[in-house]
């Protein structure tokens, strides 16, 4: 039970056509206050990384085989 609490979630749809349906990001609290982010650059961070992860598991992929 979460008491108090609230969380910002960001959902990133189809990062990767091919091997993820979503990316799920819980964003630190207090980003949006302290940080001065706007939404826009939130969301632009998290396709990134999910982009990040996805390119980095395939080279890692690779090299394993």
């Amino acid at each position: 039970m979460i008491k108090g609490n609230s969380r910002h979630v960001v959902v990133i749809k189809n990062p990767d056509n091919r091997n993820f349906e979503e990316a799920i990001f819980i964003v630190r609290s207090g980003l949006f206050r302290n940080a001065g982010k706007s939404e826009e650059e939130i969301m632009r961070e998290a396709k990134a990384a999910a982009k990040s992860f996805v390119r980095r598991m395939k080279t890692e992929d690779l090299m394993v085989k």
